[in-house]
């Protein structure tokens, strides 16, 4: 689903997907990194419940044909 995602984003001209996830997900952080998803900021007391998050980008610029 990411890389038809990230698919669609590019075809629409997209040059960066951003997403944030709780810091205490370690499974959903390490399947956004492997899908090339880097740390941007942390976001303290980000959740409902005081659980921070990492906000996440993926820079689709460097993949763009063209």
């Amino acid at each position: 689903m990411l890389q038809w995602l990230t698919a669609a984003a590019m075809e629409r001209g997209c040059d960066r997907l951003v997403l944030e996830v709780r810091v205490d997900n370690p499974v959903a952080l390490g399947l956004y990194h492997s899908e090339g998803f880097r740390p941007d900021a942390w976001l303290t007391d980000y959740y409902e419940d005081g659980c921070a998050a990492w906000r996440m980008i993926k820079e689709l610029a460097m993949t763009r044909a063209g």
